[in-house]
């Protein structure tokens, strides 16, 4: 935080916009990971407002730094309940990844759609989004577990069971083959919950016990584990 404060005197003393832009972002992103929300909220939107109506003259490389501020805004007001900011939000973020081609970000931003729709009740649509996050993480070869886990949930909000539980396997499976700390003590936290849905109390111990083992042996190999989990 103290080294960010020293870019943003700088760039400002040097007129930099765009620096000073990046700095107030930077710092906002800083202030979510120590837990301290509503200064971040402050830091990123300021960092926004100083961009405002500047999207279409800046390079693709600047306007995917705005873009991924709307992204940062539309999930931590997700996480806040504020859904129609968050959903304001997501969709800018979005259509700027879109027009810049950047795939990542279009699979971010659905994913993140998804799971705003799905707390909205809106279930046909969290799940049309989500696929198309999973389609573009096919294509980019990566990682699809925190899809199939918000599937996973839909599907027992749904009542359907069984599908939620192949879904959150193959979460499972995928946390296991890339073994993101943070997803795979979540992968298994899902297991159990879809178990103790369906009153096998059992098995939703065992899922259970081995996301607490995961979280403890890691606790002792890292300080920013809980960052993540967080």
């Amino acid at each position: 935080l103290l080294h960010v404060r020293d870019a943003m005197k700088l760039d400002s003393a040097d007129n930099n916009l765009f620096g000073v832009i990046q700095d107030y972002r930077h710092e906002g992103k800083i202030f979510i990971y120590m837990g301290s929300y509503q200064k971040g909220i402050v830091s990123v939107e300021k960092s926004l407002s100083l961009s405002e109506g500047k999207e279409q003259s800046l390079k693709n490389v600047n306007r995917l730094t705005i873009a991924d501020s709307y992204l940062v805004l539309g999930q931590l007001y997700s996480v806040l309940g504020k859904l129609e900011r968050s959903l304001e939000y997501s969709n800018k973020a979005l259509a700027i990844f879109r027009q810049t081609g950047d795939r990542r970000g279009e699979m971010e931003s659905y994913l993140t759609l998804g799971s705003i729709y799905s707390d909205l009740g809106d279930l046909v649509a969290a799940q049309i989004l989500t696929e198309q996050s999973i389609r573009i993480a096919g294509d980019l070869n990566m990682g699809t577990a925190r899809q199939y886990q918000m599937l996973s949930s839909i599907n027992s909000s749904l009542g359907k069971y069984e599908d939620a539980l192949r879904c959150q396997e193959k979460a499972l499976l995928d946390e296991r083959k890339y073994k993101i700390l943070g997803q795979l003590i979540w992968a298994n936290i899902g297991m159990g919950d879809i178990y103790r849905d369906l009153g096998d109390i059992n098995n939703a111990e065992r899922y259970y016990h081995i996301a607490r083992q995961i979280k403890d042996t890691a606790s002792l190999k890292t300080g920013s584990l809980q960052a993540s989990l967080d």
